[in-house]
Parts: structure tokens; C-alpha cells; sequence
């Protein structure tokens, strides 16, 4: 038998089985097909690398497509998906706005506004109506004077005024006494300095308490 010899050596047998073999040269990610491995296409055997661009600013947030079932990025909303910031003047005072307030206020009893935002302490009898004073007096049944009606008969009453202007005097009889008062027609006619006068029809032949309430009249 003859013998038989190659007419490729060395690296020439590298390149007769690269020919032979066909060999494919592609770059990148591969797939395999029934004709042998193929570059693989972007998109459609895997995703491209270069993602979704998202073209919003600030604060985002991540919200469920219900239809692709995928989470994508939005921008968050103001005052609904974060809080916003608090506005000076609006949503607390600045100092402008409060620099003529009292800080504490020392003053007691009854207070009154000033007209500039502070308060002092309200004065009886200018501001406000001083507390009712209240007094009783007897009406002596033998202490009524005159010859025929009307009867008059003075009592102490302290702290009554002589000018009525600056009070407001109220006199009613005492619990008990209210049919005979009515009887007998009393009412209080005249007042001076610590007294009153009353006046009746019809003397009483007993004694009457009455009840007084002075009321000084404010400024």
C-alpha cells in the first residue's frame, strides 16, 4: 500500500479544518439555530441594555401598572404623595406679625383689649359695671309721718349716693312682706347721701324689710 501524505502541515491544518468546519465569527451575546450559533438580536432575544429613560424632575415614586403588572417611576405630587413646605405668614406667624403682642400677660381680674393686639386689666366702673350692693332696711310702722297720705318715712341705707344720676337703686320687700308692701302702696320716692325716703297710701300697722340693690352706673 502506498503510503499517503498530507499536503498541509503546521498551522495550514488549522486553517484547511477552520474552512472545513465552517466556522462562524460573531461578537456579543449568541443563540444557537438549527444552522449553527448566530448573533442575538437586541429586543427580541433579550432586552436592550439601554433601559426606559424616565423624564421627570424632584422626588419620585414607584406606582403599579395594573396592566403590564410592572412598577414604573412617576413624579411624586405635592402635598399629596409628600408633605410641603410650611409657608412663613400663613402657616405660622413671622415676627413682624406678632412683635406687638404681650409675650405674658401680668395683669389680674377682668382684662380689656388695647386696640393693638395687648390687654390691661379692664377698670370697674369705666369698662364694666361695679357688683350690685346689696342692703336691707326696716319700715318702722310707727316711723310713718304725715296727716293723710301720702306717709313718707326716711331709713339709713349706706352707700347711697345723693346724685341718682351716678347709681341705680332697686327696692323690693323682703320674702313675706310682698302683699302688705303692695297694700299698703309703698315706693321708694327720694334718695341722699347714705338714706332713703319712701311714701305709702296707706300707713302700715306693721314693719316691712325691704331689700335693696344699689347699682353704680358706669362712666
Amino acid at each position: 500500500m502506498a503510503d499517503y501524505t498530507s499536503q498541509y502541515t503546521g498551522l495550514q491544518i488549522d486553517d484547511a479544518l477552520t474552512s472545513a468546519l465552517n466556522v462562524k465569527r460573531v461578537r456579543g451575546l449568541i443563540k444557537m439555530t438549527d444552522d449553527g450559533p448566530v448573533a442575538a438580536v437586541p429586543g427580541e432575544d433579550f432586552p436592550n441594555s439601554s433601559g426606559s429613560t424616565v423624564s421627570v424632575t424632584g422626588l419620585l415614586k414607584g406606582v403599579l401598572n395594573e396592566d403590564t403588572n410592572e412598577i414604573e417611576v412617576q413624579q411624586a405630587r405635592a402635598g399629596e404623595d409628600y408633605q410641603t413646605p410650611l409657608k412663613a405668614g400663613v402657616d405660622y406667624a413671622i415676627p413682624s406679625a406678632v412683635a406687638n403682642k404681650q409675650s405674658k400677660i401680668t395683669a389680674q381680674g377682668l382684662l380689656k383689649g388695647l386696640g393693638d393686639g395687648s390687654v390691661a386689666a379692664a377698670t370697674p366702673g369705666t369698662d364694666y359695671a361695679n357688683p350690685a350692693i346689696l342692703r336691707t332696711a326696716v319700715l318702722g310702722a310707727a316711723n310713718w309721718t304725715g296727716a293723710e297720705a301720702p306717709f313718707t318715712q326716711t331709713v339709713t341705707v349706706d352707700g347711697v349716693l345723693a346724685d341718682e344720676t351716678k347709681q341705680a337703686i332697686h327696692v323690693s320687700p323682703s320674702a313675706g312682706y310682698g302683699t302688705m308692701y303692695g297694700s299698703a302702696g309703698i315706693e321708694c320716692t327720694a334718695q341722699d347721701e347714705n338714706s332713703l325716703t319712701f311714701s305709702c297710701e296707706t300707713a302700715p300697722e306693721n314693719d316691712i324689710t325691704v331689700n335693696i340693690s344699689i347699682q353704680e352706673a358706669t362712666a
